[in-house]
C-alpha cells in the first residue's frame, strides 16, 4: 500500500525559534528509524535518525475549507517543474504502485466501484482525456471514480490562479478541474485502478479490513 501511521515518541517546547518563538520538537518513530520535526514559525525542519532520509515539510489548514484549500497550502513548497502526487486520507486502495501508472501532466488514477454516486466520477473519451468530474452526482455518467492524481507544479499553480478569481474558491477538485479544462487544460485519466475503499464510514472499514486480508493471502 505504500502507507505508514507515524507512532509519536516525544514532543517538547523551547526557546530559541524565529523572533523568540518557541521551537516545537516533534519525535515520530517511522520506518527506518526516528523522524525529528522541528517546527519554528511556520517551517518544518527534518532531521533523521536511522536509515530513513526524507525532506519533510507539512502546513496547517486553518479552517476547514475544502481539499482545493488544503492542497494549495503546499504550493510554496512545490517547484513548477516537480510532479505532486495526490491521495485522499482515510481510503486504501489498489495496485499499491498505482502512482507509478500515471503520466506527466494532470493525471487521474481511477477505480471501478458499485456507487459511483458516492464519489467523484471521471467521464473519459475513448482515448483516456478526461471530458468532465462529476461530483457525487445523482445521475453519474461512469462507473469510474478517481482516487488519487499526479499534477506538475506548474499546473497545480494554474488550478491556483483560477481558484484566486472572484466568485470561485471551489470546494471540490472537481468543479475546479472543469473550469480549468473548459479553458484548454489537458487531463487523462487511467484506469489501472484494482479496488478502492473509504474507511471513513462502518461499511468503508469493514469492506478495507477484508480487502487488505485478501491482500496477505
Amino acid at each position: 500500500m505504500g502507507r505508514f501511521f507515524p507512532r509519536p515518541l516525544e514532543r517538547r517546547s523551547s526557546p530559541g525559534g524565529a523572533g523568540g518563538l518557541p521551537l516545537h520538537r516533534d519525535v515520530l518513530e517511522v520506518p527506518g528509524g526516528q523522524l525529528c520535526l522541528y517546527r519554528d514559525w511556520g517551517e518544518a525542519l527534518p532531521r533523521v535518525r536511522g536509515a530513513l532520509a526524507a525532506h519533510v515539510c507539512y502546513a496547517v489548514q486553518q479552517r476547514p475549507a475544502g481539499l482545493c484549500d488544503a492542497l494549495f497550502r503546499a504550493l510554496p513548497f512545490v517547484a513548477p517543474e516537480e510532479d505532486v502526487l495526490v491521495g485522499l486520507p482515510d481510503t486504501v486502495w489498489f495496485p499499491e504502485d498505482g502512482f507509478c501508472h500515471l503520466r506527466r501532466g494532470l493525471s487521474f488514477l481511477l477505480f471501478r466501484v458499485e456507487r459511483p454516486q458516492l464519489f467523484d466520477v471521471v467521464v473519459t473519451d475513448g482515448q483516456g482525456a478526461v471530458q468532465e468530474i462529476q461530483v457525487k452526482p445523482a445521475e453519474p455518467k461512469s462507473d469510474w471514480i478517481w482516487g488519487a492524481f499526479k499534477l506538475t507544479g506548474r499546473i497545480l499553480s494554474e488550478l491556483h490562479d483560477l481558484w484566486l478569481e472572484p466568485g470561485r474558491r471551489d470546494e471540490y477538485v472537481g468543479t475546479l478541474v472543469n473550469a480549468w479544462l473548459a479553458r484548454g487544460g489537458r487531463a487523462e485519466g487511467i484506469r489501472a485502478g484494482e479496488a478502492y475503499v473509504d474507511v471513513g464510514t462502518l461499511h468503508g472499514y469493514r469492506q478495507a479490513i477484508e480487502l487488505l486480508n485478501c491482500a496477505h493471502v
